[in-house]
């Protein structure tokens, strides 16, 4: 299992930048507080917040994705946490969006708790700060992207079920 201290050695080996490591801290807190919440493997939630946009190091673009997925599959990093950092982008990327984007075949939609809560903890997350799931769907609306509302309410309805109290008054607590 990846610890934090090598999460942070793999951010620097892939020249993530001073911001993309402060975003992953900050996801890495609110997935945290979700995670304790219910059920799941906090050290694969843990990595998987931290590594989440490692491949920022090599792209800003959406292929920030494939590219962090290939560089953690070549350090050899547990498939629980790569799954992590492949399904993260918003709630997922459908097989037609992953087409579209010149991903290759694999499955980018958040599959297990795990990862369902890092996904969200990213979404709930700009920069170091925590966004409620509003103004999340108003920036998805005025960016239009639309088509993604559906699939976002639903992962935050799924999870405010699993974790017993809505992710976005989760993320106002940690803002106290």
């Amino acid at each position: 299992m990846v610890t934090p201290d090598e999460a942070l050695q793999l951010l620097d080996e892939a020249g993530c930048s001073d911001d993309v490591q402060e975003h992953a801290a900050a996801v890495l807190d609110l997935a945290m507080a979700m995670a304790r919440r219910t059920a799941v493997d906090e050290d694969v939630v843990a990595a998987g917040a931290l590594l989440h946009d490692v491949g920022r190091g090599f792209s800003h673009g959406p292929d920030h994705v494939p590219k962090g997925v290939a560089f953690l599959e070549d350090a050899g990093v547990d498939d629980r946490i790569v799954a992590c950092v492949a399904r993260h982008m918003g709630a997922g990327v459908s097989d037609e969006e992953a087409e579209e984007l010149g991903w290759p075949k694999g499955t980018w939609t958040p599959q297990r708790m795990e990862e369902k809560i890092v996904a969200h903890a990213d979404n709930l997350t700009g920069g170091t700060d925590y966004r409620d799931l509003d103004r999340v769907i108003a920036e998805l609306e005025t960016g239009g992207h639309e088509d993604l509302v559906p699939r976002m309410r639903l992962l935050h309805e799924e999870l405010a079920d699993a974790l017993h109290e809505e992710p976005s008054t989760i993320a106002r607590q940690l803002r106290t």
